[in-house]
């Protein structure tokens, strides 16, 4: 710091001293000049002293200007020395954020980089996958195409086998025919067994239009209905079955139909329905049977949904006995289904449906029956016998066990393929027992389907799975059913279903332009 200038200021001089300088004349004019002298003095003094304030405060100013130069270059150097010793933290800051930028860039682009690769990967794959696809697709059709081309070549085959295997079967005839010198008798009778030509005896006369009344209708088909009727004279119960004589015709049924009557005539079994009597009008045929009023087996089945064994074996066994009575008299039955199959009102079976019956003292080859019961020799329309019975019933055991048939298709052509193949389905419940009986009775091959061979119905009888049961009394109904039918009256419809009723004009007399065709009925 600059040195303070200090200002001296004259000190008075005592007012005794300057008396005793003065003489006495100087005494009376510095009497009189004294104030204005001392008044210069004193306004010289102030005006000294004023310009001595200016000066020290100009020395001040001076020194605040030359101490805050000093401060300003302190603070500036210290500023210096603090940006010197920061400035390289914030470079080398500055140079790791851009590492970190440059390091998370790299990042991005091998991220960028390697989902593009997995896109490849995954393009690739799929196209690899639609190849493959496309190759395992062509590769089905194929295959499918090579197995209509078998299939049909096969078909074509068997045709050609079948055609000459019924050339041959009709020269054989031909030959046999000339050698015994037969004559072919008319249609109708050649069909019926000429020990069953007379009618029983005991029909009832007395059961025609006249004498019924008809309560509701049972069931309804393509040729007719079925109706429940009550007789005005005896009051029983029977079932009436009336048929259109047109859709006979139409249908080409006229045969089958006259063969239902005369096989209904001398059928007496307890496990066959009874014919009563048949009569005509100008538009109908009638059948009067003994009314079953514990309704249709498959009726029971469906609500069951399927049977234990005890309760399939038990009508498979009456089944049994009833198709070894019709086979015994040369008569083949050629439909059996549950819906045909009536339970009386003590739980036994009552076969019903004659229309597909027929006498066949050695073989056949008319294509009939249901199509899901139809046995593969049958379909193919080669010599068959008692043998499609057998076979009928492996597919009604089946369906009473499974709640279903073997082979089914919407498409008949289908099923047809499916009944040749013979490719069965085997629930897991199925019995193994069992199983190895409906191999034995649901196949192609006649040389081991039991019934067609040697022992005959026996082979069935015999059988693992029909152990313990005493034929002799299932032949007498002394076995007792699995189910009893809950009927109130002997009339009792209600194990029917309802159907509605129309207006049918019976007993009609007019013109009958079918009357030589059913003139024998």
């Amino acid at each position: 710091m600059k040195p303070v200038n200090t200002i001296t200021i004259p000190e008075e001089i005592p007012e005794e001293e300057e008396d005793a300088m003065e003489t006495e004349e100087e005494l009376n004019t510095k009497t009189e000049l004294k104030p204005v002298i001392e008044e210069e003095r004193v306004m010289d003094t102030i005006q000294e002293e004023e310009e001595e304030i200016e000066e020290e405060k100009r020395v001040i100013d001076t020194i605040q200007e030359e101490e805050e130069e000093e401060e300003d270059e302190i603070i500036s150097n210290k500023n210096n020395s603090v940006s010197q010793q920061t400035n390289p933290l914030i470079s080398h800051n500055m140079s790791q954020m851009q590492q970190l930028q440059q390091k998370q860039l790299q990042l991005q682009l091998q991220q960028q980089l390697q989902q593009q690769q997995q896109m490849k990967q995954l393009q690739l794959q799929q196209q690899l996958k639609q190849q493959q696809q496309q190759q395992q697709h062509q590769q089905q059709q194929h295959q499918h195409n090579h197995l209509i081309q078998m299939l049909q070549q096969q078909t074509q085959q068997r045709q050609l086998q079948q055609e000459q295997q019924q050339r041959q079967m009709e020269e054989q005839e031909k030959q046999i025919r000339e050698e015994q010198k037969i004559i072919d008798p008319p249609v109708v009778p050649s069909t019926i067994n000429p020990l069953l030509i007379d009618k029983p005896s005991n029909f009832d006369r007395s059961l025609n239009l006249n004498s019924i009344i008809i309560l509701q209708t049972l069931g309804t088909g393509t040729f007719g209905r079925v109706h429940l009727v009550r007789s005005k004279e005896n009051g029983k119960y029977y079932a009436m079955k009336a048929i259109k004589k047109s859709c006979v015709v139409k249908n080409h049924q006229v045969e089958h139909t006259m063969n239902e009557k005369k096989i209904l005539e001398n059928v007496r079994h307890p496990f066959f329905v009874t014919l009563q009597n048949t009569f005509q009008d100008s538009n109908h045929i009638f059948f009067i049977t003994d009314y079953v009023c514990g309704g249709e087996l498959f009726t029971c089945l469906r609500r069951y949904q399927r049977f234990p064994n005890n309760v399939a074996k038990f009508y498979a066994a009456e089944v049994i006995v009833a198709f070894d009575y019709l086979h015994s008299m040369d008569i083949i039955y050629r439909d059996l289904k549950p819906e045909n199959i009536l339970l009386d009102n003590t739980g036994h079976i009552k076969i019903i449906d004659f229309g597909f019956a027929k006498y066949v003292p050695d073989i056949t080859y008319t294509l009939c029956g249901t199509p899901e019961y139809l046995a593969p020799e049958a379909i193919q329309m080669k010599a068959y016998g008692k043998s499609v019975d057998w076979y009928t019933l492996g597919i009604l055991i089946y369906e009473m066990l499974c709640g279903f048939p073997p082979f089914y298709d919407d498409d008949r052509v289908k099923l047809y393929k499916k009944i040749l193949a013979g490719k069965i389905y085997w629930p897991d419940h199925i019995n193994p027992v069992v199983k190895n009986l409906l191999k034995h009775l649901i196949t192609s091959d006649l040389t081991s389907r039991y019934g067609n061979l040697k022992g005959g119905s026996e082979d069935i009888k015999n059988h693992l799975w029909f152990a313990g049961v005493d034929w002799d009394k299932v032949s007498k109904l002394e076995i007792t059913p699995p189910f009893i039918p809950n009927v109130r009256y002997e009339g009792d419809a209600g194990h029917f279903e309802s159907y509605p009723e129309v207006n049918v004009s019976y007993g009609e007399e007019g013109e009958d332009p079918y009357e030589d065709l059913f003139k024998n009925f």
